[in-house]
């Protein structure tokens, strides 16, 4: 545990451990930072590593979670893109890097109902980056018992293409359509 001068604390774990039933290994680190009495945590991702035989994959970046209780809101951001790396040195062309990063608001301040907006952006190698955004009007909402949105409206775009995801009516209804077409269930 380490006090930061602007009087947040970091917490960092180092760590190698591996499975016997497997053979895969984990190690890496991740610090945890947080200033007592706030809502703020950031986790930084360096290194983190999984090992199974010829593949492995590789974590880095960070992600900050902003709480705030009295509204039943979660701030969920990406001040530096988590960075997926696949390698398998059995197959080389297998090989992958996966950037995401996102801008995105949990609230559960209604019962029963679970909402989720904002944007986000993924990107696998050098191709064009999926964007997608929810806007605070028209938030993707899960309820207990359905594990897929009931209602909400995700525009995913990636370079000059566009589709709307409309979720709902019920749990499992999506429509899908574009800028001036209609849509396909």
């Amino acid at each position: 545990l380490t006090a930061n001068p602007d009087g947040s604390s970091t917490l960092k774990a180092t760590f190698t451990c591996s499975s016997p039933s497997d053979g895969s290994t984990l190690s890496g680190s991740l610090s945890v930072t947080f200033t007592l009495g706030s809502p703020t945590l950031l986790f930084d991702y360096r290194d983190l590593k999984i090992v199974k035989g010829t593949q492995s994959w590789t974590v880095n970046g960070s992600k900050r979670i902003v709480w705030n209780v009295a509204a039943s809101q979660a701030a969920v951001t990406t001040p530096t893109p988590l960075t997926v790396s696949f390698l398998d040195t059995a197959d080389a062309t297998q090989t992958k890097t996966l950037s995401y990063g996102c801008s995105l608001v949990a609230d559960w301040g209604t019962a029963g109902r679970y909402k989720l907006w904002g944007t986000f952006s993924f990107q696998s190698g050098n191709e064009t980056p999926l964007n997608g955004t929810c806007l605070p009007s028209s938030p993707m909402t899960w309820m207990a018992g359905c594990c897929y949105p009931i209602s909400g409206l995700l525009t995913l775009s990636q370079g000059p293409a566009q589709a709307d995801l409309t979720f709902g009516p019920g749990c499992g209804g999506l429509l899908v359509g574009g800028p001036g077409q209609g849509n396909v269930a």
